[in-house]
């Protein structure tokens, strides 16, 4: 199974761009048909820890490390706190998070 919200519009389950759907594919059966070392899933959330007035959040299967295509900050992440007020995240520079 491959996520693919990202890649079409999310009020749509059959994305436009099949060939990205296809690539995705292509990597899981590579992992699980051959055993390759290689990122083949999605980010997966692992853990919270709240430090200095900061959330700092843990992703497993993230090949090295999260970014966007454009190098800014996700645009359709907030977190939400007490109250379920929702907040963005705080735009970090590399390499510090």
């Amino acid at each position: 199974m491959a996520v693919t919200i990202d890649i079409g519009d999310s009020g749509d389950i059959h994305p436009r761009n099949k060939q990205e759907v296809g690539r995705r594919l292509g990597l899981c059966a590579i992992k699980v048909a051959y055993g390759m070392d290689i990122v083949h899933y999605e980010p997966v959330y692992e853990s919270m820890a709240v430090r200095d007035g900061r959330i700092h959040l843990r992703f497993r299967h993230t090949g090295g490390g999260l970014d966007t295509l454009n190098g800014k900050s996700p645009g359709d992440f907030f977190i939400a706190g007490k109250g379920r007020n929702f907040f963005p995240p705080v735009p970090q520079s590399k390499g510090t998070g």
